[in-house]
């Protein structure tokens, strides 16, 4: 925190401001004393005694704390508002300090009084045994003070303290605690400044070991938390921004070097995830600042890994996405060979160039798994009419989205065309009419009449039901709607069950009316299924086994 003592008010929630300035106005401040230069102790009289610490420098307010247990819950209270009311007037009105109170022998045991007393040397013996009964104590020691330490290896000393939290996965069921992740994010914001001063001091090396650890420990947590914690990822983006930061400084040849070859080491890593289009590795390195020639670059990587025998999916995975994307900043890249990749891994691919709005390099990406003119996988189809939805022309989707609901009977192209295209969808209709009305493969005719019902034309879906050759087995699925828009369902399951039992007699034909009657009245169409029972005993008296089954029920 660093705000002005001045208008101190701003930077507090209201409803501890009006109780702040009572206790202040009734004089509840017992004693003050400046402790140290610029810090500042209290005593406020709230009922009992509580004891405030203000440090400031001197006009600008740092921190603070009290120790009531509301400020333990909320990071601020009423008492601190009482003192810094007080500490303004005191040090911007001149007021004569009679009630400051200064003494040899301290009334309260504080810390402060703790600290300007103790020997040295017993302070040091408390330190180092505490530090062997309390690990977070030992670990928080150890990270405020790491760069201050010189030892053999200066890069250990930050590896070893976050290993200390988060411990190397032992197996698939690997799991980090919520309380580890937090300590995590503590250390990560105290290394986080000590970075800052590394840098402000022109300590590239000791900034470079500091970086390198934080972005490996927070890539290593992002992926065993499934990229779902929030201020991992948050950490995570920062941590490549301050890469890239010291990456383009003016550091010596010999250290940019080491940190391109870390880069490159960790971006191959398995738990390492591409999770955003800017603040990743990849392009980092690939950045004219830090490497001469992205487009060569990023050809030889793309060129040594495919033609590696030894190469780890996820690495495939991450240089094809990058490379898209570069094809979406007009980067000229020259590998055009479809990648050998597990279907998750396209899938993965796709998805993540989409969110990163990289619809040409993703488009080019697709082209790829062309066969014949097609995308024969559902999943990739679909991604490809949306990219062209968003970059293509009305006739590009248009066809597409024809040509693939007739492939794979999808009712999402069709959905995609009459929200795209609101317009156009009766001629649109008209022409899926003329291809599948007429076919009498069973799957066409299902999707034929979800057509109907996705535009509500039940009249027209309960006359194309009844001269249907697989409308039994299409009740099922449309009853309901029927049920809901019309008065037509007793009609449409006489009209359909005389057509069926017009072509199919014997066992199956039995079964077949017995399972439509177990239907019905699972549903408590109870009107319906009375009449049908009604019709099928009355129409059809010479069958024995039909009239075996109804009489069952």
């Amino acid at each position: 925190m660093n705000f002005s003592l001045e208008h101190f008010e701003l930077h507090f929630p209201p409803e501890i401001i009006a109780p702040g300035e009572a206790l202040y106005e009734k004089k509840a401040v017992l004693e003050f004393e400046e402790v140290e230069k610029n810090l500042w102790s209290y005593e406020i009289k709230d009922g009992i005694s509580y004891e405030i610490e203000i440090l400031i420098s001197p006009s600008k307010v740092l921190n603070y704390s009290c120790d009531c247990t509301y400020f333990t819950e909320n990071g601020s209270c009423k008492h601190i508002i009482a003192s810094l009311y007080h500490l303004r007037l005191l040090k911007t009105k001149n007021v004569k300090q009679g009630a400051k109170v200064v003494r040899s022998v301290p009334k309260k045991l504080s810390i402060p009084n703790i600290l300007n007393q103790i020997d040295p040397e017993d302070l040091k013996n408390f330190v180092r045994t505490f530090a062997k009964k309390n690990k977070k104590f030992s670990t928080s020691l150890k990270a405020t003070f790491a760069r201050s330490i010189e030892l053999e290896n200066n890069e250990d000393k930050y590896e070893n303290i976050l290993n200390s939290v988060i411990r190397p996965a032992t197996g698939v069921d690997y799991r980090i605690s919520f309380q580890n992740i937090k300590q995590f994010i503590t250390i990560s914001e105290q290394f986080d400044a000590q970075f800052d001063d590394a840098v402000s001091l022109k300590q590239y090396k000791e900034a470079s070991y500091i970086i390198k650890t934080l972005m490996s420990k927070a890539a290593y947590v992002n992926h065993w938390t499934n990229s779902e914690n929030e201020e991992i990822l948050q950490a995570k983006k920062h941590f490549h921004k301050r890469f890239r930061l010291l990456i383009e400084l003016d550091i010596a040849p010999s250290l940019r070097k080491d940190l391109v070859a870390f880069g490159l080491d960790l971006a191959e890593r398995s738990y390492y995830h591409i999770s955003h289009a800017e603040q990743n590795l990849l392009i980092i390195l690939l950045n004219p600042l830090s490497l001469d020639s992205k487009e060569t670059i990023l050809n030889e990587i793309l060129n040594r890994k495919l033609s590696s025998s030894l190469l780890h999916v996820y690495e495939l995975e991450k240089l094809w996405t990058i490379r898209q994307y570069y094809i979406e900043k007009g980067i000229e890249v020259k590998e055009q060979k479809t990648p050998t990749l597990s279907s998750q891994s396209i899938y993965r691919i796709s998805d993540r160039l989409y969110e990163f709005k990289a619809y040409k390099g993703l488009k080019d990406f697709l082209e790829l798994f062309f066969i014949n003119g097609q995308i024969r996988d559902a999943f990739l189809v679909k991604k490809y009419v949306q990219v062209l939805k968003q970059i293509g022309s009305k006739k590009e989707l248009t066809d597409m989205a024809m040509t693939n609901l007739i492939i794979h009977k999808d009712m999402y192209f069709y959905r995609l065309l009459k929200e795209s295209y609101p317009d156009t969808i009766d001629d649109f209709f008209e022409t899926i009419k003329s291809k599948i009305a007429h076919k009498k493969l069973k799957e066409f005719q299902r999707l034929y009449l979800a057509i109907l019902q996705e535009d509500d034309k039940v009249e027209e879906l309960i006359d194309y039901m009844s001269t249907s050759n697989h409308a039994i087995s299409h009740i099922y699925e449309f009853a309901e709607y029927i049920s809901e828009r019309s008065n037509r369902l007793t009609e449409v399951l006489i009209r359909i069950s005389d057509l069926y039992l017009s072509e199919y007699m014997g066992i199956e034909s039995s079964s077949e009316m017995k399972r439509l009657l177990i239907f019905l009245r699972k549903n408590k169409w109870d009107k319906e299924l009375g009449k049908l029972q009604k019709h099928l005993l009355k129409g059809y008296e010479d069958r024995k086994s039909l009239k075996s089954e109804i009489k069952d029920l």
